[in-house]
């Protein structure tokens, strides 16, 4: 999801906590900082004032103005930082950088960088001067904020939709800059140059699970009447690829408990998904092994007669886990499979259930081949998991095929003997 800014009164949000705050930062003056957004404009005003400095009161300058009749400048003494270039385009996606090496009054210690669409990078140099006054906005001294949206106050009418913006001490280099993208799994550069030490990042719906904190009531996604909607991503910025990371080893019993290892390399905020297969009706709970972590959420549960059981849990790994695999209590009954699944999407959300459709189960009697149910996706690029228990001994195992041409890859095969 985007974030919409759109004309209205004062939609604006303020970044604070974390990295921002200046009592976190100190003075950053000695080497500088770095800020940059990712997204597109909707055809109406100009990038002015989208990226504010604040003491949290008054604006103190505008960070990211590439209009040539604005300095970027309010109540501060820095009067020499205009931009000559005008970014006019409405349709492309749009990146830019604004970065500052720490010193002061230094030809060319800051730079504009920008790209628009697939065009290249351009960059404009520019001189910074009075920079090194105490309390100054370049120094983000105790109580500093930046701001992204509208000021309406300079009759900014920016309609945009923003996809991500990121703060980080110190200047950054020309080739770093030109390494963050806006395409397909755009976000890993972002987070590449962002998501390290005395840095922030943000997509704009993680905004969101932020507290109130411009005073304007709710929290930042609810203020729709202020100008600012969450809408659909128009692009695949934030991933690309399958999300699949791996499989566990599966484990098998003819009866009884059984324990299925992590898949390797499990981290925070991925999604395990244990894949439970049994021959009987045996109602299982799960439990974690070989250390703490957070629990197991059963998705669903499904019997076949009395001979065949299937089930389906998952998680999401938590910071600080120590599991090293997941105990399916299964008392008596007869075999049983048990396989964790691992997904990783580094830009999705880290709350809530993981899954946005489920289709079935469904059962199929004995033949030699059967339907899975309808599942409709909500969102573009949805990964598809399928799951499928049978009970009698084939000599070649099942392939699944899709009338909407998907191309399915097969992740495991296990079979009790």
């Amino acid at each position: 999801m985007a974030y919409r800014f759109a004309p209205a009164s004062n939609p604006f949000i303020e970044i604070s906590g974390g990295a921002i705050v200046g009592d976190n930062l100190g003075n950053t003056s000695s080497g500088g900082w770095t800020v940059a957004v990712g997204g597109n404009r909707n055809g109406t005003g100009s990038w002015q004032g989208l990226c504010i400095q604040t003491d949290g009161s008054t604006e103190k300058f505008y960070v990211l103005e590439l209009t040539p009749a604005n300095v970027l400048t309010v109540d501060n003494t820095v009067t020499s930082v205009a931009s000559s270039t005008a970014l006019t385009n409405t349709t492309d996606d749009t990146m830019f950088v604004f970065s500052w090496d720490g010193t002061d009054n230094v030809t060319d210690n800051a730079r504009f960088s920008w790209k628009v669409g697939a065009a290249a990078w351009q960059h404009e140099y520019e001189t910074w001067d009075s920079f090194q006054t105490s309390g100054a906005a370049g120094n983000m001294q105790s109580g500093w904020r930046f701001r992204i949206g509208n000021n309406v106050g300079t009759s900014d009418d920016l309609d945009a939709d923003l996809y991500a913006w990121g703060f980080r001490l110190g200047g950054r280099s020309q080739a770093e800059i030109e390494a963050l993208s806006l395409g397909a799994g755009g976000y890993a550069t972002w987070q590449t140059m962002f998501d390290v030490s005395d840095s922030i990042l943000h997509r704009f719906d993680d905004i969101g699970t932020l507290t109130d904190q411009t005073g304007l009531g709710a929290d930042e996604t609810s203020r729709s009447a202020s100008g600012i909607t969450l809408v659909a991503d128009p692009t695949d910025f934030y991933s690309s690829g399958s999300p699949y990371i791996g499989a566990g080893a599966a484990a098998t019993a003819t009866s009884g408990n059984v324990t299925a290892a992590n898949p390797a390399g499990a981290t925070t905020n991925d999604i395990q998904i244990l894949d439970i297969t049994a021959l009987d009706n045996v109602d299982c709970s799960v439990a974690n092994a070989g250390g703490s972590g957070s629990s197991w959420t059963r998705k669903i549960a499904q019997n076949n007669g009395a001979g065949l059981r299937k089930e389906i849990w998952w998680r999401r790994r938590a910071g600080g886990d120590t599991d090293t695999g997941a105990t399916v209590t299964h008392t008596g009954g007869g075999k049983i499979i048990a396989q964790q699944h691992l997904y990783r999407i580094p830009s999705a959300p880290t709350t809530g259930d993981p899954f946005e459709a489920v289709g079935g189960p469904t059962n199929v009697s004995a033949a030699s081949s059967g339907t899975f149910p309808n599942v409709t996706s909500l969102s573009t690029n949805a990964e598809l998991f399928y799951s499928l228990g049978y009970a009698e001994d084939f000599s070649t195992g099942p392939s699944i095929s899709n009338a909407q041409g998907l191309t399915l890859t097969e992740r495991a095969e296990v079979e009790v003997t």
